[in-house]
Parts: structure tokens; sequence; C-alpha cells
């Protein structure tokens, strides 16, 4: 005779995580720009090289791996993909087509980070929905 032995597992349905940086600017920087005086702002767009860097597959499994929760799993690798994110703001990898000077009176030159003033790393927010 063959015996089965069920595992009751609790898989969330809808789990959602919703990762923003909220300044006024935060698009601009994101997606590139040009000002009034039509200077070209070119794209630095963190979130996406983020997706395209961060492992989901593998940072998720490892993390069911040891807590063999699947809500757990999913929280966890979701921080770590914001980390990854805000990682790219601080990193000096963003090309800018001049020298300028920052609020915070540095000077810097390409290739740099986008941090300046610490008000768009700062504003960063992670919100989850669902069960």
């Amino acid at each position: 005779m063959v015996e089965a032995n069920w595992i009751k597992l609790n898989i969330p349905k809808k789990l959602k995580a919703i990762h923003s940086w909220n300044t006024p600017y935060a698009a601009a920087v994101h997606e590139g720009s040009t000002s009034v005086n039509g200077n070209e702002k070119p794209a630095r767009p963190w979130v996406d090289v983020a997706i395209k860097e961060y492992d989901f597959l593998n940072k998720y499994a490892d993390s069911f791996s040891q807590s063999h929760n699947f809500k757990q799993a999913f929280l966890e690798m979701s921080e770590g993909f914001g980390e990854n994110c805000q990682s790219n703001i601080s990193d000096t990898r963003w090309q800018w087509p001049r020298t300028t000077v920052r609020k915070s009176g540095a000077v810097v030159d390409s290739p740099r980070d986008i941090v300046d003033t610490g008000a768009l790393k700062n504003s960063y927010q992670v919100q989850y929905e669902g069960s």
C-alpha cells in the first residue's frame, strides 16, 4: 500500500511590492529630460538597471530554501531588490555630458552617482499589498 503525506502549503494568492521614489523629479532623473535652457539631462534608469541585474528567481529560491515560507521569501527578495536599486543611485556609473557643481558645492564629472542632495535616495519607499 502507498501512503501519501500531504504538506499544507500556505501560498499567498496576491502579494505585490510597490517600490517608489517620491520626489517631484524622480521620473525626470530615471527617464531623462531637457531643461528650460535646452540642456539635455540623460536618463539614469537605476530601477531598469536593477531589474536587469537582480537575480529574482535565485534570490527567491535561496530565501525559500531557508525559510520554507512563500511570503517571507517574497519579502526578502523584494527587500534585496530595493537595496540593489538604492545601491545603483549611489554607484558612480551614470554618464553625464558636462562637469557640474552640485547644490552641495561638489564638482562632479562623468561617470557619477545620482545622489546630489540625497533627496531622491531618501524618498525611497516600499509598500506591500496582498495576503
